[in-house]
């Protein structure tokens, strides 16, 4: 019995990939200026072209996660780890949303194999690990000594800070 591949209308279409990288750097732009429905748009239409591209399925992921719909940005960054595992960016976002269900031990792997994907401290994604796991073990230490409630003034705090 043959596998089952998913059509690939790109070829069918004559689209090569310098298109497809055109559409994926628009739709970039589009979510780094929080055009979030422009931006789902082209890569939701990037996967009708390129099935199986994984990193459309992570800005989806991303863009998910911008509008905190958790559970949506876990399925995408989930799709975009099985077509491509060792994406720190996707590991990242996934130990983050993971942090934010509240599941710390599966956001601790993603995290730790992001981290581990960057011995050299280079990728800028894999520093957001680190400091995303320093960060929550800080959380974790702070809650054991003082009770969560010291976390959550702790994190009011925070975010009072960061609204300056």
């Amino acid at each position: 019995m043959s596998e089952l591949k998913p059509r690939n209308y790109s070829q069918e279409l004559g689209i090569d990939g310098k298109q497809i990288a055109a559409l994926m750097q628009l739709g970039f732009a589009c979510f780094q200026q929080n055009r979030l429905k422009e931006a789902r748009d082209i890569f939701e239409g990037v996967l009708v072209l390129v099935p199986l591209e994984p990193y459309s399925y992570s800005m989806l992921g991303s863009i998910h996660q911008q509008e905190n719909r958790f559970e949506e940005a876990l399925n995408c960054y989930n799709v975009s780890l099985l077509l491509y595992p060792a994406s720190i960016n996707a590991l990242t976002n996934r130990g983050e949303v993971l942090l934010k269900l509240g599941r710390l031990e599966e956001a601790a792997s993603d995290l730790k194999a992001a981290i581990e994907l960057d011995p050299d401290y280079e990728d800028p994604a894999a520093n957001r690990a680190r400091f995303l796991a320093t960060l929550t073990l800080e959380g974790l230490k702070l809650a054991e000594e003082q009770g969560t409630q010291a976390v959550q003034e702790a994190a009011d705090r925070l975010n009072q800070q960061l609204q300056v």
